[in-house]
């Protein structure tokens, strides 16, 4: 999904079905920035990039299920700091997991 007003992001979401988040923290998996945290109950890792456009947000749905929310920078100006991106992940992320749980 893409928004240009009042800036220009992009969001996207993404199940992952073969592992949970837990083989995401092994050690040399990421070469993220992690930060362990919760999103609606679950747990979920912040992981924040070395290129400082985007900013994903992983949720321990399930047994060997997470789901991955991106959220990026698509070209305003001024740049988005990636600590917004990352706020904003974290905001997505917490809309999604409300809406599954509605389900």
């Amino acid at each position: 999904m893409t928004g240009f007003e009042p800036r220009d992001i992009g969001v996207s979401f993404a199940l992952a079905t073969g592992s949970g988040i837990a083989e995401l923290l092994a050690p040399g998996t990421l070469g993220d920035e992690v930060t362990p945290t919760t999103i609606a109950g679950f747990p979920a890792v912040i992981a924040k990039p070395e290129l400082p456009n985007f900013c994903s947000v992983d949720v321990d749905v399930a047994e060997g299920q997470f789901l991955d929310v991106q959220f990026h920078d698509s070209g305003s100006e001024p740049p988005i700091p990636p600590d917004q991106l990352c706020r904003d992940a974290v905001r997505v992320a917490e809309a999604a997991m409300e809406t599954l749980q509605r389900s």
